[in-house]
């Protein structure tokens, strides 16, 4: 008899936190329109996939626009709604990629090794105050975390940084899992 119920309560489990999934999932769907409603007024938006929107006047290269997509793709695939934004826009000194989940977001893709990981996380100091890193070349976390630990402590940073705070999520080559850092509270891993 406690054998069925047991199966029961597993399946209670599955179904709480696909229920939870799915309100997180409108959350963040909720908040990302919110924002570029209100900092993008009357810009059309074409959705090429669900969670995925994209200004129709964005002017992006299509390279570009394909890297920064499949930045999109990794973040929908995670319960983010990704607004990739104009080209020119009018809200930000230099340029930002998107809004994510109702923040606006820098969207790096690094295809070389470390120097490059260095490199694009002082970048996206100038653009925005939360960073997305696509690593697509083989690095270890370990690694790749202390580099940008070191541009973060490093004399470089004040050079690029505008801005307080801030996220930054990275996705390595063959894993699954996101790694979420803090920029303020970045440590070296041994």
């Amino acid at each position: 008899m406690n054998l069925p119920k047991a199966k029961s309560t597993k399946k209670g489990v599955q179904e709480q936190q696909a229920e939870n999934e799915r309100i997180r999932r409108e959350v963040n769907a909720k908040k990302a329109k919110d924002f570029a409603s209100k900092e993008y007024p009357g810009e059309k938006w074409s959705n090429p996939e669900p969670g995925i929107f994209v200004s129709e006047h964005q002017g992006r290269d299509k390279k570009i626009l394909e890297k920064e997509l499949v930045s999109a793709r990794i973040l929908k695939s995670k319960g983010s709604t990704v607004y990739i934004l104009p080209e020119n826009s009018r809200n930000q000194t230099k340029k930002v990629d998107a809004i994510v989940n109702g923040d606006y977001m820098e969207l790096k893709t690094v295809i070389g090794g470390l120097n490059s990981v260095q490199k694009r996380f002082l970048e996206s100091r100038e653009q925005s105050r939360n960073v997305f890193i696509n690593v697509t070349s083989n690095l270890e976390r370990r690694k790749v975390i202390n580099q940008i630990a070191g541009a973060r402590q490093g004399p470089q940073y004040g050079k690029y940084n505008r801005f307080k705070g801030g996220k930054i999520i990275i996705k390595l080559k063959d894993r699954e899992n996101l790694i979420y850092l803090n920029v303020d509270s970045l440590k070296w891993e041994k």
